[in-house]
């Protein structure tokens, strides 16, 4: 579940702090806040149980009785579950007690998680996913909004922590899955065990929450700093700019659940292998963020933006040409999850002085990404098995190839109305 990615820079830019992300001065350090390491092991807890549904998404379907057409609104219900919340949490946040609301989260999370592989009804799983969606989204424009307040100064290096600890978090699940998977298989049982993940995950998610409901809630931060009125843009351009977000929402959100599937189906991968593929997407993504920084210093922001989005349509067009070839797929993976790590923030610094901070205007672009990310994952699932696992490819690649198409009519449009 990447969503949380397209919160966080919804928050980041309505607050300014894209340049604090990405070209951060040096500054006189101070020592790290006691509240930021209960947001980086908060936000690593919280990417575990976002990377862990496409791995299990078999088994789950198994424990439901459902096909694949069926399960795949378990994608949309939690995407929806963070998007009808994130417009309500700043609000909340703003008038509450910070930690109190962002630990009771953990717990509701925590609880959630356990009850599901006890579930056997879609129906009932589908209303749990939907409500660890909302309180995953709690969790997460929380710690964005705590962590600003915890250091206000030289923000940038937290913030990177921040990102990076849910990128590990995101890496280690798919890893943990396999093992579970690999364990039983060695003691000789055959039934699908990976969902015990989520037994983990729950596990984890009480202690963490204790520890930050006794950690001082950081006082609020005053933003005095006022930015001029952003320049109108015209409703084909917004339109256009939405599109962009919608369709890289849709493949970032797709490619994370359905790659661990399509290794299955496709490739002939074991339930063990395909996990360790998911990893490999995940661990780049993490990777892809920590490289961004020093590259956006010495690249212009719209070349490596061209590079990006033009380098996930040469990779999903290598795995529709040559779908057989595993390699291709593991090299697939490591590839997209480098290509994708910095696209949507990379998009919102380019767009940074068109809308000058502007809450409305970013807020459509949240939409944009959060309803692809609903959408597509979705729409996979129900053709997945009648026409054929080459749809996970191809229908991305076409996503990915209108969403570049957008980026150069965007970026010319603006040169020329600047």
């Amino acid at each position: 579940m990447q969503i949380h990615h397209y919160i966080r820079a919804n928050l980041f830019n309505s607050m300014h702090q894209q340049d604090l992300l990405i070209k951060a001065k040096p500054q006189a350090r101070a020592s790290i806040a006691p509240q930021v390491w209960c947001y980086f092991v908060a936000f690593f807890v919280l990417a575990l149980g976002a990377a862990a549904l496409g791995p299990t998404l078999t088994e789950l379907a198994e424990q439901t009785g459902s096909e694949l057409k069926g399960i795949s609104i378990l994608f949309s219900v939690r995407a929806l579950g963070f998007l009808v919340t994130a417009r309500v949490i700043g609000y909340i946040y703003d008038r509450s007690e910070g930690h109190g609301i962002m630990s009771l989260s953990m717990v509701i999370m925590g609880t959630l998680f356990f009850l599901v592989p006890y579930i056997s009804q879609l129906w009932f799983l589908s209303s749990t996913l939907f409500l660890i969606g909302i309180a995953g989204a709690f969790i997460d424009l929380g710690g964005n909004i705590l962590i600003l307040r915890a250091v206000k100064n030289d923000i940038g290096p937290s913030l990177n922590g921040l990102h990076f600890s849910f990128g590990l978090g995101a890496f280690v699940s798919p890893l943990l899955i396999g093992l579970l998977l690999f364990w039983t298989t060695q003691e000789g049982d055959t039934s699908g065990t990976g969902i015990y993940i989520f037994w983990i995950i729950s596990a984890l998610s009480f202690p963490v929450a204790y520890w930050i409901y006794r950690t001082p809630t950081p006082e609020r931060l005053e933003v005095s700093k006022k930015y001029a009125p952003p320049p109108p843009l015209s409703t084909f351009m917004m339109v256009l700019i939405v599109l962009f977000f919608f369709l890289y929402g849709s493949s970032e959100q797709s490619f994370g659940g359905w790659i661990h599937t399509y290794g299955v189906r496709q490739n002939g991968l074991t339930e063990v292998a395909a996990a360790n593929l998911t990893s490999v997407f995940w661990g780049a993504l993490a990777l892809g963020r920590l490289l961004a920084v020093p590259l956006v210093i010495r690249m212009k922001v719209h070349l490596l933006l061209s590079i990006q989005v033009v380098g996930t349509v040469l990779v999903f067009a290598a795995m529709v040409l040559l779908p057989n070839l595993v390699a291709i797929t593991w090299v697939s993976a490591g590839m997209m999850g480098l290509l994708m790590s910095s696209i949507f923030p990379l998009m919102l610094a380019y767009l940074e002085r068109f809308v000058a901070g502007s809450g409305r205007l970013t807020s459509w672009f949240f939409i944009g990404a959060s309803s692809g990310g609903m959408t597509m994952p979705w729409l996979i699932g129900q053709y997945f098995e009648s026409v054929g696992p080459l749809f996970f490819p191809t229908s991305l690649m076409i996503c990915m190839a209108i969403a570049t198409g957008s980026v150069f009519l965007i970026m010319r449009t603006l040169r020329r109305n600047k």
